[in-house]
Order: structure tokens, then sequence, then C-alpha cells
């Protein structure tokens, strides 16, 4: 039998259906037989055309002052002049608050980036402090992203987002000195922008501790996860480094 499903009877079934039920009662061989009618119960009265549905409006989106975060984190937001999530930022901001992993993929634009490092600043309030001991800021989340300039609009982003807070943020990548890169990191960071090779270079000089990691976030997760720029997936082998 091919793929397409057939409606048609057997033709071997077709024949018992046509055979008569019971030698017994099979009519004489010259009677002509003529078929039982069928039985066909009266037709229903047409059922009333329905009303047509009213139409349901779409939920308005969700806000910003919705979700449990910090005012200075309101206000931030507010200040960049966004008040409803988008659909990214609606489905990931909750999950990332309650501590769970979360992998989420959309277009350009739909703002991934307030996605993840809205809840992110949010998480890590509870380690803010004005003290200008670097000591007192420590590395506690890397963000890494494949290229120079992802990370620097991931970096302008998160600034914005934790500047009326004491969190620390700082970007790293190749092709500039790293020099100044160093004197910051130095000075304490709490948050890491990075390209992975950069921040290799700076594990290797000894520039910054990633002892007390809490929060690890990879942009564009298909290119640093799955090594398909170069250097991507050595820091993985670099776990061992304090």
């Amino acid at each position: 039998m091919n793929d397409q499903t057939s409606l048609l009877a057997d033709p071997a079934d077709q024949a018992d259906l046509a055979a008569p039920a019971a030698a017994g009662n099979a009519p004489a061989a010259d009677t002509p037989v003529t078929p039982a009618p069928l039985s066909v119960p009266p037709a229903a009265a047409a059922p009333a055309a329905a009303a047509p549905a009213a139409e349901v409006a779409a939920p308005a989106p969700a806000r910003f002052d919705t979700l449990p975060l910090d005012a200075k984190l309101l206000r931030a937001i507010d200040t960049q002049g966004y008040a409803t999530m988008t659909p990214i930022q609606a489905k990931a901001i909750p999950v990332v608050l309650a501590g769970r992993d979360v992998m989420g993929a959309a277009q350009t634009g739909t703002g991934k980036t307030a996605a993840f490092s809205i809840p992110l600043l949010q998480k890590m309030l509870k380690h803010e402090n004005a003290s200008m001991s670097p000591a007192r800021h420590p590395v506690r989340a890397v963000v890494l992203a494949p290229t120079r300039e992802l990370a620097d609009q991931v970096a302008n982003n998160v600034k914005a987002y934790a500047k009326q807070t004491n969190l620390r943020v700082a970007v790293v990548f190749g092709g500039m000195d790293m020099k100044p890169q160093t004197a910051e990191l130095k000075g304490g960071v709490e948050v890491l922008i990075a390209t992975p090779g950069r921040l290799l270079d700076h594990i290797e000089a000894k520039n910054c501790q990633l002892g007390q990691v809490e929060y690890v976030v990879l942009d564009e997760a298909e290119v640093v996860y799955w090594g398909t720029c170069p250097d991507c997936s050595t820091p993985q082998a670099s776990r061992s480094q304090p």
C-alpha cells in the first residue's frame, strides 16, 4: 500500500458484504433481489445560525512596575523610556527572578539584554555596597559575548539599568590596550561583560578573580557555547583558575 491512506474497502471484503447473510434465507436463483430500503431518520432541524463570537481583545502588555523589582531599577527603566515588557522580557524575567536557568530566543530588537540583565541586577542587589575597597566588589556575574561590538552594546545597556545602584559594571574586549581595563578590574567590578579571548587574557594575567561568580550569561549562546568563534570553548576549561 502506498503512503496515501485508502478509504476503499478491500475487494474481498466487498464480495463478503455482497454475499447473503445465511444460506437458508437466500432467495431463489431466479428471484430478483430487491435491496431493503434504508431507514433514514428525518433530517434534524437546521440549527439557528450562531451569533458571531465577540472579538477577544488581546491582553495588554505586562508592565515593569508589576514585577518585584527594586525602586532604583524601576527608576532606571523608566528613565530609558520603558513601561511595558516585550514578550521575551515578560517570559524570562520572572523565571530568572525565581532563580531558575533560562534559554531564550527572540528576534533582534526585542529587548533580550534587558530580559536577562534586569533580573540579574535585582538578584545582585543583596551584595550592593558603597565601599571603596575593591575587595568589597568582586566579580559576581560574567556575561560572555562573541564580538566586541555586542559586548560594548550589552555593557552600555547594563550600565544604564545599574546607574542608580552601587553595582559596578565593566566591559573588556580585544583590539585595545589592556592597561585601562586592568585598572578598572582591579578597582572592583560586580558585573563583567567580556569577549572570551580578552577574558582569558585577563585571567592569565591575574587581573580578575572569578571565584565568587554566581551568574553566567552567554549572549548569542549558539556562537559562544558551541565554540564557533575563536577561544569560545576555552573558558570552560579554565574553571580551575581561581
